[in-house]
């Protein structure tokens, strides 16, 4: 299912807990962003249910910031719009869940704590389509957690999108768009994920 793109190959390894993804400050810039992805081969199906499962184990000595990190998303294939169909992102001391719908707006479907040095079973059960009968209902340990509605893909999308897991790191940015050098900025991370 696993691989088409790759960024930073010497900071993904496998070991027994999963595969390791790793980030240092001093990483290249992809993308507006530090990456250590792996991408799906498999472009998911427009208007038929689909699931998409992982896990993820966030250490115990992850350290919160200012940026946002996303550790698995749904990247569209085509259409307009930005960022994103379906994301999960760690920002300061929440896990966050948020969708975006055919006019790329973002919809905040989950927010609570990070939970750290504990295995996480993800299910999210999908419908990807640009009319209003899409939906996203997210599982975190068999507890659905998170529920959407609506339109779950963007205007002139050509798929429904393929999965990526690992970490892609923004940066803590003034509303001028100028670096912020006052945000605290983590020099290394490291995150697990099963698949």
């Amino acid at each position: 299912m696993f691989i088409k793109q790759r960024y930073s190959d010497a900071n993904i390894q496998y070991d027994e807990k999963g595969i390791r993804f790793m980030s240092h400050i001093n990483d290249g810039i992809v993308a507006n962003g530090r990456r250590s992805e792996l991408s799906s081969l498999y472009t998911l199906k427009q208007d038929t249910q689909q699931y998409i499962e992982w896990e993820t184990l966030i250490p115990d000595d992850w350290e919160n910031d200012t940026g946002w990190c996303v550790i698995a998303q749904v990247h569209k294939v085509g259409g307009v719009g930005s960022g994103p169909n379906f994301a999960v992102e760690l920002t300061g001391d929440n896990m966050i869940i948020k969708v975006r719908d055919v006019k790329s707006q973002s919809h905040y479907i989950y927010q609570k704590p990070i939970i750290k040095g504990e295995r996480l079973k993800f299910k999210a059960e999908t419908r990807w389509t640009t009319l209003n009968n899409g939906y996203i209902r997210v599982y975190i340990n068999d507890i659905l957690e998170a529920e959407y509605k609506g339109s779950t893909n963007y205007e002139g999308a050509t798929g429904g999108g393929y999965f990526k897991l690992g970490m892609y790191m923004g940066f803590p940015y003034l509303e001028d768009g100028i670096l912020n050098e006052k945000a605290v900025q983590v020099k290394k991370r490291v995150i697990y994920h099963r698949i």
